[in-house]
């Protein structure tokens, strides 16, 4: 019984340890993402052309999602448009119009 009790005691403490290594992760994670997007903002704010760069940015992230998306599942949702590369971006830029107001 006393081995058994070790065992669990180390399980329960490398699980313990797993995810607080977790939520470090996701931490820093988090606080990098926020330094970037301070430092876009601030580039955006002091370079009147800079939208065009985040509009390029956006458009790099819309299609990179739905690589993503192909790469954790074995079910893709794909725009009605994927033929058509420029619709896809317009529809990625229809987004940051929206978010940008």
């Amino acid at each position: 019984k006393g081995a058994r009790e070790m065992m669990a005691t180390a399980e329960k403490t490398a699980a313990i340890c797993l995810a607080e290594g977790e939520a470090e992760k996701l931490r820093l994670t988090a606080e990098a993402q926020a330094v970037a997007i301070e430092r876009v903002s601030e580039a955006i704010r002091q370079n009147g052309n800079a939208h065009e760069a985040m509009k390029l940015e956006v458009a790099k992230g819309y299609i990179q999602s739905f690589g993503n998306i192909a790469k954790e599942t074995n079910t893709v949702v794909l725009p009605s448009n994927m033929q058509d590369p420029s619709a896809m971006i317009a529809s990625a830029m229809a987004v940051y119009s929206n978010i940008s107001k």
